[in-house]
């Protein structure tokens, strides 16, 4: 995977790699034949794997997937996938205030509306 991740042009100074919390885990309980841990500094919601910080998200699923933090590239054999939207309804601000359980007055933009796209 790394090999990929660089051959895509990832940068390993900026790199992260996201993997789920079962993979952590599993990750930390492998050992070598000398019965060392193989990966002694990964946990269950991330660590360092060979150098690089790691992230636990259930949200990958079975994915084990490096992130350049500096641009996006991922290194899996399904591609990456961006798409855009006209029908949604945005809040634009740095600390929104619109949730389910508080009603607070707040403006909101639709993207239909003002034939804006994100």
């Amino acid at each position: 995977m790394l090999q990929a991740y660089r051959a895509a042009g990832g940068s390993f100074a900026s790199a992260v790699i996201l993997l789920s919390s079962a993979n952590a885990v599993g990750l930390s309980l492998m050992s070598g034949a000398d019965g060392k841990p193989l990966f002694p500094n990964i946990q269950r919601d991330g660590g360092v794997i060979a150098g690089l910080p790691a992230l636990a998200s259930d949200s990958v699923g079975a994915l084990l997937i490096a992130v350049d933090t500096s641009q996006l590239v991922v290194a899996d054999e399904l591609g990456l996938t961006v798409s855009r939207s006209t029908q949604a309804t945005l809040e634009l601000l740095d600390t929104p205030s619109n949730n389910t359980r508080t009603a607070t007055a707040t403006n909101m933009i639709s993207l239909f509306q003002s034939n804006s796209v994100a």
